[in-house]
């Protein structure tokens, strides 16, 4: 047991450098243990303090100073330390650290605890306290130091503190603007006194493609003119600078690659401090895109003047407010309604109101606007002079995005249509006129059918009973011409009756259900004596899956009775054909010739009346030109359609097609 007492006390004395061997035989002898006074450090007085620190570290109103022993005594403190705590020396000096900083904010326990620390591992530290005292943030820096006491174990810690809320704030401030010129699309350039690249920031290089060892050196303006670019701008950029005037110009530069680039630039003189020199700082803006967008808003709006201007050459333009006062009246508007501009602002459109719309058309039209939807009328209005004028007015509400439908102002398209309503009123008066003309005619035409067709009847008759009493050659030859003559006029003036009966409404309808292949056939055997006088054939085709249909009996004989008629007086060789079917529910009738044929020219004019290709003396075939036009208006009235195809001597086809004309057993039964 000695043995490993006095093996511990060697190794505690080694470790220590105190012989303690003297204290262990004491206490083997039953004394009370005391330290000797070669192993108990002295206690320093202030007075012994102060000489070690130095009066100057002591007097420094710059740091606050405080000496503390290892039970955490303030043995020192000078007074910047009691000035910014608010308390004396001699309180302050009687203090111990813990209570002193009881009331402190956290950031002072902290360092408490870094405090003992020290004293354990007898290392000092440095640190910086931020300290939250009424409302403002003070920035201590914090540095410690164990006063050597003849070389004995360490127990005074000086603790100093410097206000560096400035400083810091400073370096802050620098760190914040470093960040913002590293990051920032803007390029930044620094130059030295003479103008020659320094420091560029990474943004130069995402720009211009330029590294800063490529142009380090290089003088800005040289940068800046690039192939001789920008002479004059150069010119005015070096005048300022020189002037050491703040510069502001816009430009264009090339990239490393070749591509321009426009480039906003503020160029401003600035002093390091440090270095004692003048430097110039130079911000650059790619204005690249804002340039393109500026060209395409520039051409835009030169294109929106142009079409304003072609719209206001043509149209009357006013605008108004959501209220419907007039804020904008264009020339034209103003030459129409003969008021002037001034006239016009501030007033409704009711200054122009005729009265000639009744109130609820306003209403309405306003009631479609405020919805916000497009709104398009004719509307009479009445000039200043008094006179009348119509205008086709279309109103655009216009509507702010993604507010709703009510519309903060409306725009008013006018169009002057006054000589048109004219022009209209006059038609509809030529109209009725000529209606009334027509009706006229056909009853003229009717009345006079008894007075004309009486007499040339008998006057027929008579040549009947002369051909049939007579043996005198020449009396039977003029009673034929007269015969002859006296028909053609008959016929002209029942196909003239005919048409004019059509044309005046009177023509009716009267629908029966027949058997089509024999009025057909009775038909054409009536004309078969014509066409054998001819020799030349005249033949029917029927591909019919029905016989009944409903149509109007006499009507239709009128109809091919003429067609086939013309086929047979218009066709020399081969003959004529009428071909009946009735596919996808239609009736339809073709007469098909291999006569002379019609000029394709002629063919638009061919169902006109009193149209006929041949004219004049040199005509050689006789005719009205009107059966083909009563043909076609017999075919129409009852609701079916005609077409011709020819071609000049090879022949011609006429097509009549009655759509749902063919009745079925239903059809039949009812």
């Amino acid at each position: 047991m000695d043995a490993d007492i006095h093996s511990l006390i060697e190794k505690l004395s080694k470790a220590s450098g105190i012989d303690l061997f003297p204290y262990l035989a004491q206490v083997k002898e039953g004394e009370s243990i005391h330290q000797p006074a070669a192993l108990r450090p002295p206690t320093l007085t202030t007075d012994e303090i102060t000489l070690l620190l130095g009066k100057s570290v002591m007097q420094d109103t710059r740091l606050a100073v405080l000496v503390i022993n290892t039970e955490m005594n303030v043995l020192l403190a000078n007074e910047t330390y009691c000035q910014w705590w608010q308390t004396t020396p001699e309180v302050a000096n009687q203090a111990n650290l813990q209570h002193l900083w009881s009331s402190a904010s956290r950031e002072w326990w902290h360092l408490l605890t870094l405090i003992k620390h020290a004293f354990i591992k007898q290392k000092a530290f440095e640190d910086v306290l931020h300290w939250h005292n009424n409302a403002q943030e003070t920035v201590l820096d914090v540095k410690t130091k164990f006063i050597d006491n003849n070389g004995q174990q360490h127990q005074y810690l000086m603790l100093t503190f410097e206000d560096i809320t400035k400083r810091f704030q400073r370096e802050r401030t620098l760190d914040r603007l470093s960040f913002v010129v590293k990051h920032i699309n803007d390029f930044v350039i620094v130059t030295n006194e003479h103008g020659q690249i320094e420091w560029v920031n990474d943004s130069f290089n995402k720009v211009t493609g330029y590294e800063l060892r490529e142009i380090e050196g290089v003088p800005l303006t040289k940068f800046l003119q690039q192939k001789d670019l920008n002479k004059e701008v150069i010119k005015r950029i070096e005048a300022k600078i020189e002037k050491n005037e703040i510069v502001e110009e816009e430009l264009q530069n090339r990239r490393k690659d070749g591509l321009p680039y426009w480039n906003k630039l503020t160029i401003r003189v600035m002093y390091d401090t440090a270095a004692h020199q003048k430097k110039y700082l130079s911000i650059h803006t790619n204005t690249t895109e804002y340039k393109a967008h500026e060209k395409y808003l520039s051409q835009l709006i030169n294109e929106l003047q142009h079409q304003q201007f072609a719209i206001d050459q043509a149209a009357l333009i006013t605008i108004t407010d959501r209220n419907g006062y007039i804020t904008h009246a264009n020339e034209a508007f103003c030459r129409v309604s003969k008021y002037e501009e001034h006239e016009l602002l501030g007033q409704k459109h009711s200054l122009v109101n005729s009265g000639y719309h009744p109130r609820s058309f306003f209403k309405d039209m306003w009631g479609t606007v405020r919805k916000g939807m497009l709104w398009r009328g004719e509307i009479h209005n009445r000039a200043k002079d008094g006179t009348f004028y119509w205008v086709d007015v279309t109103i655009v509400p216009f509507l702010y995005k993604d507010e709703g439908h009510d519309p903060y102002k409306y725009l008013f398209i006018r169009f002057d249509i006054t000589e048109r309503k004219n022009a209209e009123k006059q038609l509809i008066v030529a109209k009725d006129k000529a209606e009334e003309a027509n009706r006229l005619k056909s009853n003229f035409l009717a009345n006079m059918s008894h007075e004309i067709r009486t007499p040339l009847n008998g006057i027929l008759g008579v040549v009947q009973l002369i051909e049939m009493e007579s043996d005198n050659e020449t009396m039977l030859h003029y009673a034929h011409l007269i015969g002859q003559s006296g028909q053609r006029l008959l016929n002209t003036i029942n196909g003239i009756l005919d048409l004019s009966r059509i044309e005046a409404n009177r023509a009716e309808v009267s629908w029966e259900q027949i058997n089509i292949i024999e009025l057909v056939s009775a038909l054409v055997q009536s004309l078969e004596v014509l066409a054998n006088s001819r020799n030349i054939y005249l033949n029917m085709e029927f591909n019919l899956a029905q016989k009944q249909v409903l149509i109007d009996p006499y009507l239709l004989e009128q109809v091919l009775n003429n067609l086939l008629g013309n086929a047979i007086k218009f066709t020399e060789r081969g003959g004529v054909t009428l071909r009946l079917n009735d596919e996808n529910n239609c009736l339809m009738i073709e007469v098909i010739d291999t006569g002379i044929g019609i000029e394709e020219h002629f063919l638009k004019e061919i169902f006109e009346p009193f149209k006929q290709e041949s004219t004049g003396i040199e005509r050689r075939f006789q005719g009205s030109g009107l059966g083909l036009a009563i043909a076609k208006k017999i075919v129409e009235l009852m609701g079916g359609d005609i077409k011709v195809r020819s071609k000049k001597n090879l022949g011609s086809c006429f097509t009549v097609i009655f759509p749902e004309q063919k009745l079925n057993p239903e059809a039949e039964s009812q």
